[in-house]
């Protein structure tokens, strides 16, 4: 499973043409739980380490000893460059949920999706 996080995070990563996802999960270790996606998704993300790739990168490791947590600098605006919809818009509600909408009855106990 981890591989598969591997493989979706790794495209989209500043590391992408430097990492292959293979050599990503071998680092993370073998116990299971949700600390190794998370290292996973910090070292590859823009603060990451990129597994050694940038020494002074954030991971899991060294967001845990800042117990007060770490100052990144100002944050900056991800949001428009990332909508993926033609519309601009992010989808909130599957289209077919939108159809059931139009032309339905008022809000009632038995129909509270519209």
């Amino acid at each position: 499973m981890l591989s598969q996080f591997a493989s979706q995070a790794q495209p989209s990563s500043r590391f992408a043409d430097r990492l292959e996802p293979e050599a990503i999960a071998a680092p993370l270790g073998d116990e299971p739980g949700a600390a190794r996606v998370i290292d996973l998704l910090l070292r590859v993300g823009a603060w990451g380490d990129g597994f050694g790739l940038e020494p002074d990168g954030l991971t899991l490791r060294k967001l845990a000893a800042h117990e007060h947590g770490l100052d990144l600098g100002p944050l900056e605006s991800r949001l428009p460059g990332r909508r993926q919809a033609p519309s601009g818009r992010i989808p909130l509600a599957p289209a077919a949920s939108s159809k059931i909408c139009r032309g339905s009855k008022p809000r009632s106990a038995t129909n509270d999706l519209c």
